[in-house]
């Protein structure tokens, strides 16, 4: 076991756990409903960025169980969960990898050669890899292993999928409300540069004059900052819903309710009150003053846009918790703070934020159990796992390493440090807090609530599939195609993509 401080499993909680026996896996799903409490952030340990195999043979009598996943920033903290497992289950041994983005199209190349790990995360295969109604038969119907905890969800687990996609299931499981993007910033930096929107920014107009004051003072010669607002690509995050569905938050005519009706069909894509007409104006009018760096589609995302935030050399990004870790892991003193994204435009009366969906059909903590496992002689302990890996006690467990709000409902509650948690995301509507007057926007997505009217090998809505999102993004900012062109793009992929 690691004695390193930073973002580690205590001692006393493993040992702590290792007093439940089977650490929930037997207990009874019915724990009340509790309050997350925040703890003081600690610091994480460096990510590494892809672990290979390890290719000891196993020894006689052993059942080496393989687990694949997208978050090789959280490999050390789940490695040492897993060591547990392996711990009350004696002959079993864990082979944990885990791959960035970089890694994936290899991943799915070994796995149409064949290979079927015991359980995955669902972006192992891709962050826009989705059990849908053409992807499901990949993953086992997971009605089928007694999993004992539908009852302890805050949302309807046992029940969405199978709602959406007309399906047996579910096919994943994801104990965790989603990232949500926020506003972070290097407080430091701010603070002496004047430019800390706390207290300040409180409508969409300030919001833009703060990013256009910033810019400004980042060109001065003693700014020390490449960057004020640094912004990257990477297909699919920039793009993804979190982009399209968090900006139109600020307007009267942007919320939910509208955004889905363009999901169902009732409001064109296209139309001249189209919510999603507002994040297009929204990065063009910040790409055309300056705000954003030049060519920011050709900028990578974590060696450029997440290396040069932790570095100091950017102020500011719109980002989700990964980075804060990321950042925290280089510069253990690093004063980072942040800002709900979408203070109120002219008309609208009350700051929303954005909370992505739960990983009904994927999402980077979502995990699934690969269709072939049920034919393996080890099949019992694979379940076994993968119960064991989405129980309370665990949930808990992995909440408090890697700052994810669980979306269960645990006694006693997680005690949650995850740095973007406690500076900024559970002080959202908390009576007394920082932003108590900011009320969440959990609705389902209408992306969400049509996946299965989706068709097969259509370019969806925004192209992240077609691969054609990045070209489209450089042609409007650089104004070789106009937002209206980008919208008509939009309703003629909707009417091309959906039944």
């Amino acid at each position: 076991m690691s004695k390193n401080a930073s973002q580690q499993i205590s001692r006393r909680k493993i040992l702590k756990l290792m007093g439940l026996g089977t650490l929930g896996v037997g207990l009874a799903a019915c724990a009340a409903p509790a309050t997350q409490q925040p703890v003081a952030p600690t610091a994480p340990q460096a990510p590494q960025e892809e672990i290979k195999p390890t290719e000891a043979p196993a020894a006689p009598g052993q059942v080496t169980l393989d687990v694949v996943m997208d978050t090789p920033e959280y490999q050390n903290q789940h490695r040492q969960i897993f060591d547990i497992f392996e711990q009350e289950n004696p002959g079993v041994k864990i082979n944990f990898t885990t791959h960035s983005e970089d890694g994936q199209p290899a991943y799915v190349a070994k796995v149409a050669g064949g290979y079927i790990p015991a359980m995955e995360s669902v972006w192992a295969s891709g962050n826009s890899f989705k059990l849908n109604k053409d992807t499901f038969k990949n993953a086992i119907d997971l009605s089928t292993i007694d999993y004992p905890y539908y009852d302890l969800f805050t949302y309807p687990l046992k029940t969405a999928w199978v709602d959406i996609y007309s399906e047996s299931g579910p096919r994943c499981i994801d104990p965790f409300n989603g990232p949500v993007m926020t506003w972070m910033f290097h407080e430091d930096l701010l603070d002496k540069a004047g430019l800390n929107p706390i207290g300040k920014v409180k409508t969409w107009d300030d919001l833009k004059m703060w990013l256009d004051e910033g810019s400004k003072w980042a060109k001065t010669p003693d700014s020390g900052v490449q960057f004020f607002w640094d912004q990257a690509w990477l297909n699919p995050w920039f793009g993804w819903h979190l982009h399209y569905d968090t900006i139109p938050l600020a307007f009267p005519d942007g919320q939910r309710e509208n955004q889905i009706a363009c999901w169902k069909g009732e409001k064109p894509f296209n139309a001249e009150d189209s919510p999603y007409r507002h994040t297009i104006m929204f990065y063009k009018e910040a790409y055309d003053k300056g705000w954003l760096p030049e060519n920011f589609w050709t900028r990578g995302w974590e060696n450029d846009m997440e290396a040069s935030f932790a570095a100091k050399k950017s102020a500011v990004m719109l980002h989700g918790p990964w980075p804060w870790d990321k950042t925290l892991a280089i510069d253990p003193n690093a004063k980072q703070a942040g800002m709900p994204a979408t203070p109120p435009a002219a008309g609208q009366t009350q700051w929303m934020q954005l909370q992505p969906d739960p990983g009904v059909d994927g999402s980077s903590m979502a995990t699934m159990i690969r269709t072939g496992n049920e034919t393996k002689p080890e099949y019992d302990m694979i379940k076994k796992l993968f119960i064991w890996w989405n129980s309370p006690d665990i949930v808990r467990l992995r909440a408090e390493a890697i700052g994810f709000v669980p979306a269960m409902k645990l006694d006693p509650p997680a005690e949650l440090t995850g740095p973007q948690l406690v500076n900024t995301v559970l002080e959202i509507e908390k009576p007394g807090g920082k932003w108590e007057n900011v009320k969440w926007e959990r609705s389902i997505s209408g992306e969400l609530q049509m996946g299965a009217k989706r068709k097969g090998g259509s370019p969806g809505v925004f192209d992240v599939e077609s691969g054609n999102i990045a070209k489209i993004w450089a042609d409007v900012m650089t104004g070789k195609m106009t937002i209206q062109e980008y919208l008509d793009i939009l309703q003629k992929n909707y009417e091309a993509s959906y039944t």
